[in-house]
């Protein structure tokens, strides 16, 4: 039951620490070890500020690691007569008031014995990563995942310059000479060349792509290396979700610029149609000549057009940019022109 009662609450207590870092609250310190947020500091203590608790904590933890003979029994809560401690060896880590407890909307001990679980478990999490034994497999690992790479590399390299070869010698006479009228503007073996350097890029593209790829796997492998794993692939996640993200809130205005391109669609085809009407005299209005249907059609079309951008433009991504603010300036100057 005790195993269970904590666990519940390291699970609950994570939730809110995520929570947090996802809103990136300015309130809250994150206490760090080891490249790993372990909790958030909201409340000053004493004469501390959140800030200097949340650092002070942090470089106690990770001294913890550097203890060889270090026992998680060793790591205990000790309540005070204002406060719990969490203490080593009689070295408190760190102290918790009730302040903190209600930012949390936890108990004090129940609180203090969370924090003291998260702490015993990012050393001992640590220690693992950093026993010889288990370098040695990971540096192991990262042998054989570079090997691979490198296998991959060579035969990419050599496949695709094999498939460069075979294109080269099947386009070669179906290829023909670019002209405009009597000038050639491109010749066959320019036509070639360009081919194959495109081709080329293409493979240096993928070559790119794969080390870039492979990298993090091997940095994620070692706890000092971790971090630039991680930073490797936000470089290439963050942008995906950025993007991804921007789709799916895009959506409802994509359905509004739909409905809005349609109605607009269907009133051009309105008045088209009756442009043709009175242009073939079935329908006539007294003072407007026939021959007329046809040129104030094409003004009221460039009209609608441009009423319906108008309409469009807040629905567009970005509209509020001062780059589409610029280019919106210069559309109206060249519609007046």
């Amino acid at each position: 039951m005790k195993f269970l009662f904590t666990f519940l609450c390291l699970l609950s207590l994570q939730s809110l620490v995520h929570g947090q870092d996802a809103k990136a609250d300015p309130k809250g310190f994150p206490v760090i070890a080891h490249q790993d947020t372990l909790f958030y500091i909201q409340n000053r203590l004493g004469s501390l500020s959140a800030k200097e608790r949340a650092e002070r904590t942090s470089e106690k933890v990770e001294k913890l690691a550097d203890d060889l003979l270090f026992v998680p029994d060793s790591v205990k809560v000790v309540k005070d007569s204002l406060v719990m401690d969490i203490a080593y060896k009689g070295d408190i880590l760190m102290s918790l008031s009730k302040l903190d407890a209600d930012s949390v909307r936890m108990g004090v001990e129940v609180l203090a014995k969370t924090y003291q679980q998260i702490i015993v478990d990012n050393v001992m999490e640590y220690k693992k990563e950093t026993d010889v034994v288990e370098l040695l497999k990971r540096a192991g690992l990262g042998i054989l995942i570079l090997s691979v790479l490198g296998a991959c590399l060579f035969y990419l390299n050599k496949y695709f310059n094999r498939f460069r070869g075979w294109i080269s010698k099947r386009l070669h006479q179906k290829l023909s000479k670019l002209k405009i009228k009597d000038y050639e503007l491109i010749n066959r073996k320019s036509e070639l060349l360009l081919i194959n350097k495109v081709l080329h890029l293409v493979k240096f593209i993928l070559m790119f792509l794969l080390v870039y790829l492979t990298l993090p796997l091997v940095f994620r492998l070692f706890p000092w290396t971790k971090p630039l794993g991680d930073h490797l692939m936000n470089f290439v996640l963050n942008p995906l979700k950025n993007i991804f993200s921007a789709l799916i809130n895009f959506i409802p205005n994509l359905i509004t610029i739909l409905v809005i391109f349609f109605v607009f669609h269907y009133v051009k085809k309105l008045i088209r149609f009756l442009a043709g009407e009175i242009e073939s005299e079935k329908l006539k209005i007294n003072g407007f000549y026939p021959d007329w249907a046809k040129p104030t059609y094409n003004i009221i079309k460039l009209v609608l057009n441009a009423f319906m951008l108008v309409v469009i433009w807040p629905f567009i991504p970005g509209s509020n940019s001062e780059i589409f603010k610029g280019v919106s300036v210069f559309l109206g100057l060249l519609i007046s022109f």
